[in-house]
């Protein structure tokens, strides 16, 4: 399960900046929210679980799953919310994985998936 720290760190790393600064313009925040996401005080609400699993190309529900067992109160119910991230995030390693043929991608190459464009990777179920 990744943390809130996690998630900026891969923002910077995927958008290439350095600074927690740059990471808030990103996410169209102030830095003061930032810094209180990054040491704990606060943690992404809905919103911004969307706002950063749109520029990390990731299910906004696996980022939600992951902030409500961050914040969770007792162990039972943060393990409850580990298993729904692990979930979530295996699902998309899933449907990745599954759709990387039909898309022409080489499963060597599926690490690369998550670095596409949400237009890149769109999938389209018709039902006859």
């Amino acid at each position: 399960m990744k943390t809130t720290a996690d998630f900026l760190d891969e923002i910077k790393e995927l958008r290439n900046v350095q600074s927690d600064y740059a990471v808030a313009k990103i996410l169209g925040v102030r830095h003061t929210n930032l810094s209180n996401y990054r040491h704990g005080r606060s943690h992404f609400d809905a919103a911004m679980c969307i706002k950063v699993a749109e520029v990390l190309n990731v299910e906004p529900a696996y980022i939600m799953a992951c902030m409500e067992a961050e914040r969770a109160k007792t162990d039972e119910i943060r393990k409850v919310w580990e298993r729904a991230a692990k979930l979530l995030g295996g699902i998309a390693a899933g449907v990745a994985i599954m759709t990387a043929p039909a898309l022409g991608i080489d499963l060597e190459t599926a690490p690369l998936l998550a670095l596409m464009t949400t237009a890149e990777s769109s999938l389209y179920i018709m039902l006859n």
